[in-house]
């Protein structure tokens, strides 16, 4: 649209526009960021996260996921018992790290399949998971 074709009414309809879907994003994005917290609240105190090995492959410079975060849930989880993988990469895209650093990833990924083997070899070895059942 052409300044001249901007008459008083239709650019106050654009700005009041404007204005509302500004103050949409930041109420939604209030929304996600609350959601995110709750999530990685639950996801630290699980005990269904405990119930293997986990694995975590992130980067320092990753603008999706929080690096930080993942440390400090990677960090929760082995001072509740868990068996933690981590890798953390100074720099690789979100996502990308298999096509990145290859080697790397199928080492990582090839520890913890028998890290994963060996503890459901144990939990086997073990009774009715009756203590499991009661949790749910």
């Amino acid at each position: 649209m052409l300044a001249a074709d901007c008459t008083e009414g239709w650019c106050i309809l654009q700005a009041g526009v404007q204005l509302a879907a500004g103050a949409a994003d930041f109420l939604g994005l209030e929304v996600w960021e609350q959601q995110r917290r709750e999530m990685w609240a639950v996801l630290a105190g699980s005990w269904l996260v405990c119930q293997g090995p986990s694995l975590f492959t992130y980067s320092w410079d990753d603008s999706v996921a929080d690096p930080f975060r993942i440390q400090r849930l990677a960090q929760a989880l082995r001072v509740r018992g868990a068996s933690v993988l981590e890798q953390a990469w100074p720099s690789s895209s979100h996502c990308a790290h298999l096509r990145l650093h290859p080697v790397q990833c199928r080492e990582l990924v090839v520890a913890w399949l028998q890290e994963a083997k060996a503890e459901l070899s144990v939990s086997n070895a073990k009774p009715a998971t009756a203590s499991l059942m009661s949790k749910l």
